[in-house]
């Protein structure tokens, strides 16, 4: 029986070192047979510097927005932390390998002054 690429499962600790850097938030929608349905919770797209600013698109469904994107402007490059962040992989249409990541909760991180 050979793996299949949607059983992989990515260390993002490991992969990422839990560095990931704001770069937009978006909706996110429920889609059923292809079709685009209704909202359910927002897609944060952070670049990860272990990685040369790769971007990646985390789903975090049913959960207010870390901040109004309607009325404040994405605090682009920020420093953000995910509350149990799962990745895996995906062979996407096009034939490549793609990754998808989803986490229960999103925010900022605080440095605190020394």
């Amino acid at each position: 029986m050979a793996l299949r690429v949607n059983d992989l499962v990515i260390d993002s600790e490991r992969t990422f070192k839990n560095n990931f850097m704001l770069a937009d938030i978006s909706r996110s929608y429920k889609y059923v047979d292809g079709k685009k349905g209704d909202p359910d919770g927002y897609r944060y797209t952070v670049v990860l510097p272990e990685l040369k600013l790769e971007r990646l698109p985390v789903k975090i469904e049913n959960q207010l927005p870390l901040i109004d994107i309607e009325k404040e402007t994405i605090p682009v490059g920020v420093q953000v932390k995910f509350t149990n962040l799962v990745t895996s992989a995906y062979m996407a249409h096009n034939g490549q390998v793609g990754i998808s990541a989803k986490a229960d909760s999103i925010a900022f991180v605080t440095t605190s002054a020394k």
